[in-house]
């Protein structure tokens, strides 16, 4: 069996700098539009079955994998006319070149065919009857219920799904995502959108530095404590050898 201490320690420092890689993340994406902020779950686990049938098992810290935050960000005025944020639940729908991604990222543009393109990768946006094209040069206006007219013609009506269990959604890019296979998805008939607004990103900045000069003191504890145990038991194994 190895070191317990060890152990604890070394999963430790592993998990921080897990926490830590996310959080800058994070932070990088702060003022990106519709970015979610991200966190890494860590539980704990017994290292030995015989001692966690005792009630006095060493706790392991162990990563099982990232928890994406999908409360709303705050609404930031553009003025843009292509630029709209959803006011409530819901995703935005984008044909991206593996299939259809949802975001909350509102940039929106008319390309040079006069389609509804997303500004970061320049992927379709779509409407309940599929994709949303104008005549080039002609303009664009969303209602507050998501109808979308071009010359006082209502030509589709942006395209809003609602997820029941948002933990099905796991990134593609930035505020990207791509749903699991199994994930239930409804369609949202009458979106509330604002339109000249975009969803900022809701990771706090602030927090996000708190956050980072705790991990750094936490990683430092972590850190010791291996050292040290690791410098006891080089003690213990030098102090076992016969004398020469």
């Amino acid at each position: 069996m190895g070191d317990k201490i060890l152990e604890v320690g070394g999963a430790g420092i592993e998990g921080t700098d897990a926490k830590v890689k996310v959080l800058m993340n994070n932070m990088v994406n702060s003022e990106t539009p519709g970015y979610r902020k991200s966190d890494v779950i860590i539980k704990s686990f017994p290292t030995y079955l015989e001692e966690a049938s005792k009630k006095s098992s060493t706790q392991v810290p162990n990563i099982e994998g990232t928890y994406y935050d999908q409360n709303p960000g705050t609404l930031l005025r553009t003025g843009n006319k292509t630029d709209i944020a959803i006011g409530g639940e819901g995703f935005f729908v984008v044909e991206a070149p593996w299939g259809n991604a949802y975001t909350r990222d509102g940039r929106f543009t008319l390309d040079k065919d006069g389609r509804l393109v997303t500004v970061a990768g320049n992927y379709p946006v779509l409407g309940q009857s599929g994709s949303i094209v104008v005549s080039p040069g002609d303009e664009i206006e969303f209602t507050v219920d998501g109808k979308i007219r071009s010359k006082d013609v209502e030509i589709n009506t942006i395209r809003v799904v609602n997820f029941n269990d948002k933990s099905k959604l796991k990134p593609a890019s930035g505020s990207l995502f791509n749903a699991s296979a199994d994930a239930e998805m409804s369609l949202n008939q009458s979106p509330r959108i604002v339109s000249g607004y975009v969803e900022a990103s809701n990771v706090n900045i602030i927090e996000e530095m708190m956050q980072l000069i705790y991990l750094s003191r936490l990683y430092n504890i972590d850190a010791k404590i291996v050292s040290n145990r690791d410098a006891m038991l080089t003690r213990a194994l030098e102090m076992g050898r016969p004398a020469q």
